[in-house]
């Protein structure tokens, strides 16, 4: 697995985007949503999220995505 060495960010701040802030982490995967359509497809971003990090290889590392 992967290690991440530093923090890093991509995306906007803006409405109709999302802000994703990844920053490593003794071990496992961690994942903050902070979204306005959370009940609707939160579970469903969540998911996405998790297996994009597994399917590049990643491991000890925290996702915080902030979607407007």
């Amino acid at each position: 697995m992967a290690q991440l060495v530093k923090a890093a960010q991509a995306g906007f701040d803006e409405k109709n985007d999302a802000l994703v802030t990844v920053e490593p982490i003794a071990s496992g995967i961690e994942i903050e949503l902070t979204s306005k359509v959370m009940r609707q497809y939160g579970d469903q971003i969540k998911s996405v999220i998790l297996n994009t990090v597994k399917e590049a290889g990643y491991d000890g590392v925290k996702v915080i995505v902030q979607d407007k």
